[in-house]
This record gives C-alpha cells, sequence and structure tokens, in this order.
C-alpha cells in the first residue's frame, strides 16, 4: 500500500485531521501528524507493507513498521495526544 493510501485510511478510521509528512531532513522516513501535532509514529515515505521485510529499511537499517504495527500505533498515540494537548489547555 502507498503511504498515501495509508494516510487516506487514518483518515477514514481514526481521524480526518491525520496526515503524512515526508521528514524534510531525512527522506527515508516520514511522521504521522495530527493536525500540526507529531503524533510520534514514524513510517515509510513511499510504501508500507502489510508484513515485516527486514530488507525494506530506512537509512540506519531499522525495518519499518508494518500496515497493523503502525495502525495500532497511531490509534494508541492519538489518544493520549489528545489527553495531553486537552490537559495543557485546562492549566
Amino acid at each position: 500500500m502507498t503511504t498515501k493510501d495509508f494516510e487516506l485510511k487514518l483518515q477514514k478510521e481514526i481521524d480526518e485531521k491525520l496526515n503524512i509528512r515526508v521528514n524534510p531532513n531525512h527522506d527515508d522516513i516520514a511522521g504521522v501528524y495530527w493536525g500540526d501535532e507529531y503524533v510520534g509514529v514514524a513510517v515509510p515515505p513511499k510504501e508500507i507493507h502489510e508484513d515485516v521485510s527486514y530488507g525494506y529499511t530506512d537509512a540506519l537499517g531499522v525495518p519499518y513498521k508494518t500496515i497493523d504495527t503502525a495502525f495500532a500505533m497511531v490509534k494508541g498515540k492519538l489518544v493520549s495526544l489528545k489527553a495531553f494537548l486537552a490537559e495543557e489547555q485546562n492549566v
């Protein structure tokens, strides 16, 4: 699946404000954002696969996350991010 298609899946199934941006300093990795807030999940910049491929890595040799892993991480971390931002606004 392309990373763009994964972004659309995140928007449809989790939150429409989610977006994926390629790191401007390292184009071998992209980050998932909620609006302009980094969610804390890195994904491959072009394609994301269903299965782990140890030959499909970032520049440091770290295998990219799979679709299911990245989806679950985004879903979980977004809850924490929203709670943190809400708490920050109430302080």
